[in-house]
């Protein structure tokens, strides 16, 4: 008989985080989500986190083969980063322990979709891949296993049968995320260790996305919002454990609903010592940011990605130049400092985009953040690519995307512009040093 044990795994990455914003042992809230859901309904899960690992040679492969020798479900986490990982981890695991069940999700299957073209799924020996929400599939998945029942009646899956692969019918996306448990934070590796090294920690409070930018990935259309008693159980417990410690609000439509957001805020304002979140820049006006600061909120940051109005209305993303201009203004009047994600290389840059883009950066004040555009699987561009056969063979193009250290790294895949590549590189690498430090100065 089967133990209940699952291990969530964060395999390794070749990417290189940029050291003042992002860190590899950041939490990633879906773990954290499915493993106090799996920790409610009796199982009893442990996320493993090898992203700090560098080399996937044998003693890396008999670590992990060890870690997992009491468990008897394995669920893989899955980014475009880590495609190489994943394929030599799981063909040696499956060499091991031909029986044990080897569960992929996460944004990279979800991308490729709930077909039997699968790209992921065709390539790696994994069993089951979940598309989209993980909680409730996996659960099913896991009770099915134990009780020896055929997969297909799950939702949202594909599984391989007699070495065929089958597509089940989609699944809906949860209606009350309050319904779920909170995310523990306290079961993520060593965090009571790490918690004084790291800036913030990272919370999510809704799903989902009313927008459809043609660089980003979107699964999940419209947006859920967890309840404030949901939300504040998940700070007591916080304080109960660590005391008040710097929240980072990751939400991609935190101020959608503005009163919602205030009454989130006046949670924050009781149990962290200050906090920082993603807000859009046509979201925002002035006596929100006053509160916010009032409210201990420290930074905002905003995807701005370029001030050029012809690049940006390209995206998709309804802003325009103007909006982000303000939207920097009205923070620094609050007391807070702004931050700006920008991606170089966006469809329609030109030089002349780029010294535009670089001359607002350091007339606006804003703090910038600077990358070169991945052109993520599942997104507009990525299809795009395909169709202008940018992209000849997917599978190469993911297998390079993951040993390129994406954005950090200065080889660029697609280069969907007319300035050269050495020409997008000076100009990322200038946001991304000089203006950065110079802007710094006035904070």
């Amino acid at each position: 008989m089967r133990n209940r044990k699952i291990a969530l795994i964060c395999p390794p990455t070749n990417y290189i985080p940029d050291k003042d914003y992002e860190r590899k042992d950041w939490e990633i809230n879906g773990l954290l989500c499915l493993e106090s859901f799996l920790r409610e309904k009796g199982y009893e899960p442990k996320i493993i986190d090898y992203r700090e690992e560098f080399s996937l040679n044998n003693e890396y492969l008999k670590r992990i083969e060890k870690d997992i020798k009491d468990f008897s479900f394995i669920g893989f986490h899955t980014a475009i980063d880590s495609y190489l990982s994943l394929e030599k981890t799981i063909s040696y695991l499956k060499e091991k322990r031909k029986n044990l069940p080897i569960i992929l999700g996460g944004p990279l299957v979800s991308s490729f979709k709930l077909s039997e073209d699968n790209l992921i799924m065709k390539n790696i020996p994994a069993d089951i891949v979940v598309i989209g929400e993980g909680e409730h599939t996996l659960l099913e998945i896991l009770q099915c296993v134990e009780q020896e029942k055929k997969l297909n009646n799950i939702n949202g899956i594909i599984y391989r049968e007699q070495n065929k692969l089958i597509v089940n019918r989609p699944r809906m996306l949860i209606k009350d995320l309050s319904s779920l448990p909170y995310e523990d934070h306290m079961q993520w590796p060593d965090l009571k260790e790490t918690i004084n090294e790291k800036r913030w920690i990272s919370a999510l409070f809704s799903r989902g996305c009313y927008y459809n930018c043609s660089f980003c990935f979107k699964l999940m259309k419209g947006v859920r919002r967890r309840s404030l008693e949901h939300i504040e159980e998940e700070f007591v417990n916080i304080e109960k454990n660590l005391g008040k410690k710097s929240i980072m609000i990751t939400d991609e439509n935190f101020i959608s609903n503005r009163e919602w957001a205030i009454e989130v805020s006046n949670i924050l304002e009781k149990y962290t010592t200050n906090w920082n979140c993603w807000l859009r820049v046509n979201d925002v006006d002035s006596d929100l940011l006053k509160k916010f600061k009032r409210n201990k909120c420290e930074t905002v940051w905003y995807g701005i990605e370029s001030f050029d109005e012809e690049v940006i209305k390209r995206t998709g993303k309804r802003i325009t130049p103007e909006q982000s201009l303000k939207a920097i203004e009205m923070t620094k009047e609050a007391g807070i400092v702004p931050f700006g994600f920008f991606i170089i290389g966006l469809p329609g840059e030109t030089e002349k985009s780029l010294e535009y883009t670089i001359k607002m950066i350091e007339k606006s004040g804003v703090l910038p953040r600077a990358n070169l555009l991945c052109v993520f699987p599942g997104t507009k561009l990525y299809y795009d690519a395909l169709r202008k056969g940018l992209i000849k063979d997917e599978l190469e193009y993911i297998k390079k995307f993951a040993e390129k250290n994406r954005p950090q790294g200065d080889e660029i895949l697609i280069n969907m512009t007319s300035v050269s590549n050495q020409k997008l590189v000076e100009a990322r690498n200038k946001i991304r040093d000089d203006l950065r430090i110079i802007n710094e100065k006035n904070f």
